[in-house]
């Protein structure tokens, strides 16, 4: 009978002799790493609104025969993402710009290049293990009033705050000409704790004006892996655009890309 009293004592024992630093490396197992699973990367079609875009950004309806429209009806984006950098979004048409919209349609393209690479940039440190460094010469890590923080000097210094739970909720990079702020919530799943928004605030230095962007997400599962499903990016002063992945595939480490 004093078996298991005994046993819970050694674990809380154990527990409180944990040093900050290895409460940290303990956690990350506690998150949704599909990396660690062995996904090496993924590729899904992308749906876009265009309609819904421009009707908003405009301000009034966009007629279905608009020939503009009618182009980027015609585009078809696909996405791949190998969990670390930018995810890469690819564009093809199988019509061509009106040509007084030539150079509209190529600012888009680029604009939404941007925005899924920098979506896919910020998501990837969530699920790929970046968040939970390995413990070096540059890392140190000391316990708060409310939990844990840590702070990595390599490269672009970053401090990241964890509470007593160790549930990551802010992350500070400092750079050299910007600043960034970053409160991600999680939502628990079978799975581990998934990042399921993304809010940032960055800041143009030294003194220039700040931007803040929400990024939610939604999954769905691909073969073992839960990738995203449906991404929406809420930009203030600009508008939310909303983006359907489909079709995804997934390859693992040493492994063909397969479906579902």
């Amino acid at each position: 009978m004093l078996l298991i009293p005994l046993v819970c004592l050694t674990l809380a024992a154990s527990t409180q002799t944990l040093s900050p630093a290895e409460r940290v490396a303990r956690a990350r197992a506690t998150y949704y790493t599909p990396t660690a699973g062995g996904l090496a990367s993924f590729h899904c079609d992308v749906v876009f609104d265009w309609k819904d875009l421009f009707t908003r950004l405009n301000g009034t309806p966009v007629a279905d025969d608009d020939p503009f429209l009618r182009y980027l009806s015609s585009t078809h984006l696909s996405v791949t993402d190998d969990l670390h950098g930018n995810g890469v979004l690819e564009w093809s048409n199988t019509a061509t710009p009106p040509e007084d919209k030539a150079a509209r349609a190529a600012q888009l393209k680029n604009g939404l290049q941007q925005m899924i690479g920098g979506f896919f940039e910020s998501w990837n440190e969530f699920v790929n293990g970046d968040m939970f460094p390995d413990p070096d010469r540059t890392l140190t890590v000391t316990a708060t009033d409310t939990g844990y923080l840590l702070h990595s000097a390599a490269g672009d210094p970053v401090d990241e705050k964890f509470d007593s739970n160790m549930l990551l909720t802010e992350v500070h990079i400092a750079m050299k000409d910007a600043d960034v702020v970053t409160h991600p919530k999680y939502v628990d799943t079978e799975h581990g704790r998934m990042i399921s928004v993304i809010q940032a605030v960055s800041r143009t230095l030294p003194s220039g004006p700040s931007t803040e962007l929400t990024i939610r997400m939604e999954y769905l599962p691909v073969s073992s892996f839960q990738i995203p499903s449906v991404m929406t990016v809420d930009v203030e002063n600009i508008g939310v655009i909303r983006m359907k992945f489909t079709q995804c595939s997934v390859k693992t480490a040493d492994a063909a890309p397969h479906k579902p």
